[in-house]
């Protein structure tokens, strides 16, 4: 499906596949930063207008996240969620997209709220928890 020098979506930013083995992309660049593991092909969707647009938006509210959340945001497991969310997004039919947008808008005003009233369950906690 993807060969050397395809520009793809990965994890929801434009990059361009560096290495594979067979079928399997195993680096990718963005210009400025490399990926590199034995498959990454499941974090890379075809370049076309569909999926630059859902890709865009994934990439908007988690730059909000980073530029309005608090410091002791549990980032790693925030960028999983939104990265395994973008993917199923990026498969669902277009009549679908729309609730994994509002999905995504209600994860990421709970990140930029935490502590106010919040502590919504994702599967993971939404910050580090101080250790005593």
């Amino acid at each position: 499906m993807f060969k050397v020098g395809d520009f793809v979506f990965f994890e929801y930013k434009l990059a361009q596949i560096k290495e594979m083995k067979g079928a399997k992309v195993q680096e990718v660049s963005d210009g400025a930063f490399s990926c590199g593991s034995l498959d990454l092909s499941d974090r890379c969707v075809p370049l076309t207008l569909r999926n630059k647009n859902i890709s865009d938006e994934y990439e908007h509210q988690s730059n909000r996240i980073h530029r309005e959340g608090v410091s002791s945001l549990n980032y790693p497991d925030i960028h999983r969620w939104l990265v395994d969310e973008w993917r199923k997004c990026i498969d669902v039919p277009d009549s679908e997209v729309r609730s994994y947008y509002d999905r995504l808008k209600k994860f990421t005003e709970d990140c930029v709220n935490f502590g106010k009233d919040n502590e919504q369950t994702y599967g993971f906690s939404l910050s580090y928890r101080r250790r005593n």
